[in-house]
């Protein structure tokens, strides 16, 4: 949960730019974050809020799927 220093959405949007992209998990029911919804949303990740271990297990796996594979020799 962010409450100090730099706005994370401002650093979203600096990441946006320089093409990177964020995807976010929360984890927990106060974990819920609206900002991290938003850091997601802004670079063009996935934001996925788990409440049990079955959940959070599955949301990584799914983020697993959607990435690139690069093989390198």
């Amino acid at each position: 949960q962010w409450n100090t220093g730099r706005s994370p959405l401002d650093a979203a949007r600096d990441a946006r730019d320089k093409g990177v992209t964020i995807h976010v998990v929360t984890f927990l029911p106060d974990a819920k974050s609206d900002d991290a919804r938003l850091v997601a949303t802004i670079t063009g990740g996935t934001y996925i809020h788990a409440l049990s271990e079955p959940e959070l297990i599955a949301a990584f796996e799914n983020l697993a799927r959607t990435l690139p594979v690069v093989v390198t020799d």
